[in-house]
């Protein structure tokens, strides 16, 4: 099978629910504090309202489990269609390298691959138009999707060493490629 290329990438890190995940600053619109009389209910569905804008609300709940502490609304956009998540942290950004989720454990909705920075931690990367996409999901999303997701929480364990290796080693690379041409 033909080897998919890894590819460089501007993330904003951040942690939901104290744990990591990237997303492409390409689909980053803004960064906001939550209030909880922010969030109103739209039918079964969770919206925001910002600047007259409503905009759904996408609980990554089945991936990183729920957030009690997320104080920070990031909105995220594909294209027209824009989508907010709860964030308790954003640790800022940073260019990383980041490899196709496919070669690790298929693929996986809602994730588009996996990035190790120099620290050595997987962080997966959010698939900002598949999540955007889901504007209708409820809450309660369906088996086929949780099911899926859960295989990220174990993207890690399931990684060989090998590949750990690898991939931090393109972390690094990618690390003094970004200073190299950022500084």
């Amino acid at each position: 099978a033909p080897r998919t290329p890894a590819w460089y990438g501007r993330v904003m890190m951040v942690r939901v629910n104290g744990r990591r995940c990237a997303i492409p600053i390409a689909n980053v619109a803004e960064v906001a504090s939550l209030t909880a009389q922010s969030i109103h209910k739209v039918g079964r569905n969770e919206a925001i309202l910002l600047r007259e804008e409503i905009i759904p609300l996408h609980r990554l709940d089945d991936m990183f489990g729920r957030s009690e502490q997320g104080e920070i609304l990031v909105i995220i956009q594909h294209r027209h269609m824009k989508g907010a998540i709860i964030a308790d942290l954003i640790e800022g950004q940073q260019e990383v390298v980041i490899k196709p989720l496919s070669r690790f454990i298929g693929s996986c909705r809602g994730v588009s691959g996996v990035t190790i920075p120099g620290d050595g931690e997987a962080v997966v990367v959010i698939d900002v138009a598949s999540i955007v996409k889901e504007q209708g999901q409820v809450t309660g999303k369906s088996e086929a999707i949780s099911r899926m997701r859960t295989k990220v929480r174990k993207t890690t364990m399931q990684l060989s060493a090998n590949q750990r290796d690898a991939l931090r080693e393109m972390g690094n690379i990618g690390a003094a490629h970004a200073a190299t041409t950022l500084s």
